[in-house]
C-alpha cells in the first residue's frame, strides 16, 4: 500500500488500513484469515469503545458495516467499517454505496475504514473506481505491526514534557493537535473536552510539551476493555 493524502471530503472521508508484520521485529509471514479477523476486530472493538460513552451515538450494525458514529464534530470518533472479505466488484460497490449514504445523512462528517488486505480479486481491481464514483478520497493510511518488543528502554527526549491525558486541558490539547494535523478546524476539539471516560477506563495516551505548547500526542499506547 503506498502512502496517501490526508484530505477529507465534506461529510465522507476513507481511512485506509492494511495489517503487515514490522520487518525489524518479526519475520514476515503472509496474512491468513484468522490475523485479518482479530486486527479488524481489535480496530472496530477500539472504536466501540470511544464511541460508546456518547448517548446519541449509533452501534447498530449493518450487514458487512460496523458502525460506532457518536456523531461528534470531531470527524476522527464517526466510524464505519467494512467487514467482509469480498471478491466480487458489485458486492463492493453496494458497501460503499451504503456507506456514503449513510455518512451524507449525517451533521457530522467521519471515516470509512477499510481492510485494503480484506480485498481481492475484482473487488480490489476496481476500488479506486468505486469509491471516486461515492465521492469518497483517501484520508489516512494506517499500517498494523506485530513484535515482540517489550520491554524497551525509553530514548529519551529532555527538551520534552510528557503527560497522560485525563482531564479537559490534555484531552484538549491532543484533540487540538489532531485538528491542526489532518486540516480539521480547531473548534471541532471542543466536543471531546467533558468526555472523559475512554481516558479515565479504557486508553493510554500522552501529549508531549515542549515548554507549555503541546507539540505530539500518542492515543492508545495501550488499550483496556475492563
Amino acid at each position: 500500500m503506498r502512502c496517501v493524502r490526508t484530505l477529507f471530503h465534506e461529510e465522507t472521508a476513507l481511512l485506509s488500513v492494511r495489517k503487515i508484520p514490522f520487518p525489524e521485529l518479526t519475520p514476515y509471514m503472509p496474512q491468513t484469515n484468522t490475523e485479518l479477523a482479530e486486527s479488524l476486530h481489535q480496530f472496530v472493538t477500539i472504536w466501540n469503545l470511544i464511541g460508546r460513552p456518547f448517548p446519541q451515538v449509533d452501534q447498530t450494525d449493518r450487514a458487512g458495516l460496523a458502525i460506532t458514529w457518536p456523531d461528534t464534530h470531531f470527524p476522527f470518533y464517526n466510524a464505519l467499517f467494512l467487514t467482509e472479505q469480498l471478491t466480487d466488484a458489485q458486492a463492493l460497490e453496494g458497501r460503499v454505496q451504503e456507506a456514503a449514504a449513510y455518512m451524507r445523512a449525517r451533521p457530522n462528517g467521519g471515516l470509512f475504514v477499510v481492510c485494503l488486505d480484506n480485498l481481492n480479486g475484482a473487488a480490489k481491481e476496481a476500488l479506486s473506481t468505486i469509491l471516486a464514483q461515492a465521492k469518497f478520497v483517501q484520508a489516512i493510511p494506517m499500517i498494523g505491526t506485530a513484535g515482540d518488543i517489550l520491554p524497551m528502554e525509553a530514548p529519551g527526549h529532555p527538551a520534552l514534557r510528557f503527560e497522560r491525558i485525563l482531564n479537559d486541558s490534555t484531552i484538549q490539547d491532543f484533540a487540538e493537535l489532531n485538528c491542526v494535523s489532518y486540516d480539521v478546524p480547531v473548534e471541532a476539539s471542543l466536543s471531546l473536552v467533558n468526555e472523559r471516560t475512554l481516558w479515565h477506563q479504557h486508553a493510554y495516551g500522552f501529549v508531549a510539551y515542549d515548554g507549555n505548547k503541546p507539540v505530539w500526542s500518542r492515543f492508545p499506547s495501550c488499550l483496556s476493555t475492563r
